[in-house]
């Protein structure tokens, strides 16, 4: 996987998340950000909640699975 410092990452907006010592890659691709919105609510919405500390254990599981999902499609 690429460096968090690579531009070329930087520029995708892919960021990694570990769970349980295993690193994993995060995309927003368009598929993952429509995801996200049928799964949690519209990402205004959304925005708001994660300022107020709203979100859900459960959003928050879409949210990840949503941009694991999108990285893959990216690096498949």
């Amino acid at each position: 996987m690429a460096k968090r410092g690579d531009a070329a990452v930087n520029r995708r907006g892919e960021l990694t998340v570990t769970l349980e010592g295993v690193e994993y890659g995060l995309r927003p691709d368009f598929e993952a950000i429509e995801a996200i919105e049928r799964g949690v609510k519209p990402l205004a919405a959304l925005a708001a909640d994660l300022n107020e500390g709203g979100v859900t254990t459960r959003d928050m599981g879409v949210i990840v699975a949503a941009l694991m999902q999108g990285y893959g499609r990216a690096h498949s």
